[in-house]
């Protein structure tokens, strides 16, 4: 099948065409995007999902951190968590940052290399390096 088309009538076809497709590209987009927006809106702050954004954070940040490794479990960790989180609310504003990061299979190598066995641990990183427990 062959599709001919002469003159303006034919310019003004395929720029209809390209508009066409440049809005349905720009929704789709626009859709996509807004669904990876909920998902850092439905994140709670402070929460590290998994063992390699861990590694990124103590080895990029200029301040010490503070991590309270966590299990979704653990009564003492819940009675923890509020104290906790009113720390990482108030990071910004403090000489250390603070986090969560809670056991499960996205986690569990970190838990590994960090040797915590039991929840709630808390470790200090300075430039990557873990210089306190609790």
């Amino acid at each position: 099948m062959e599709f001919k088309v002469k003159g303006k009538e034919g310019a003004g076809i395929i720029l209809l065409a390209v508009v066409l497709m440049a809005a349905l590209l720009s929704i789709g987009l626009l859709t996509w995007e807004k669904g990876l927006g909920e998902v850092y809106i439905r994140t709670p702050k402070g929460i590290i999902p998994d063992s390699e954004t861990l590694e990124t954070i103590i080895s990029t940040s200029e301040k010490p951190v503070a991590v309270e490794f966590s299990s979704e479990t653990c009564p003492a960790c819940a009675k923890m968590e509020p104290y906790w989180s009113k720390l990482v609310e108030k990071s910004e504003r403090l000489p250390a940052d603070f986090y969560f990061i809670y056991f499960g299979s996205e986690t569990s190598e970190a838990f590994g290399k960090y040797g915590v066995t039991e929840t709630p641990t808390y470790i200090l990183f300075v430039d990557g390096k873990p210089i306190a427990r609790k």
